[in-house]
């Protein structure tokens, strides 16, 4: 391999950076715990085998006992170009058939990837205590939709409570819809 230039330095839960060399240039991905290396190496194999990831060039271990991941980097991440957000700001000069093509692609593929995945759980297995808590009956939502009547939108001079909505017709997307 040849001389190589790090840059971009930056810390998240694992040490990230970007690594060149004359050959290619890698996102490469420091994790200190033995655990968490299995579970990055088993997640990047199935999460591969079901979406367009980053090619894996390799996975090696230093002196200090780290795996470091050596992925693909992606040029167009980070710099707004290839991008959803750029498909969406096209159409705004051209038109948006791309936008619905792009969208239609997106959806159908997390659907296919949804229906593929989803029974691979049971209740037992999964693991909800990001939301759980949020969305059982008498949870925190209810809570927060117990009193909808002291619930207001207000843009600073004019003040609007969620009960009277049925009175507004608001315009989304540049559709109109009655609540």
């Amino acid at each position: 391999m040849s001389e190589g230039h790090i840059s971009c330095r930056r810390r998240f839960r694992h040490l990230t950076f970007r690594y060149d060399t004359l050959e290619k240039a890698c996102f490469c991905k420091v994790i200190t715990d033995t655990e968490e290396s299995r579970a990055e190496k088993a997640g990047y194999e199935l999460v591969s085998t079901l979406y367009k990831v980053p090619i894996r060039h390799s996975i090696t271990h230093d002196r200090k006992g780290r795996t470091i991941f050596s992925y693909e980097y992606l040029h167009s991440i980070g710099k707004d170009s290839g991008l959803f957000l750029d498909v969406i700001n096209q159409s705004y000069s051209t038109n948006n058939d791309l936008v619905e093509a792009f969208s239609n692609e997106m959806t159908s593929h997390y659907l296919s990837v949804i229906s593929q995945t989803l029974d691979q759980k049971g209740p037992a297995e999964r693991k909800t205590a990001l939301y759980e808590e949020r969305i059982r009956r008498g949870g925190r939502i209810d809570h927060y939709y117990d009193d909808i009547s002291s619930k207001v939108l207000s843009n600073g001079s004019d003040t609007v409570s969620v009960s009277e909505f049925d009175q507004f017709e608001f315009v989304i997307n540049g559709g109109f819809l009655q609540v």
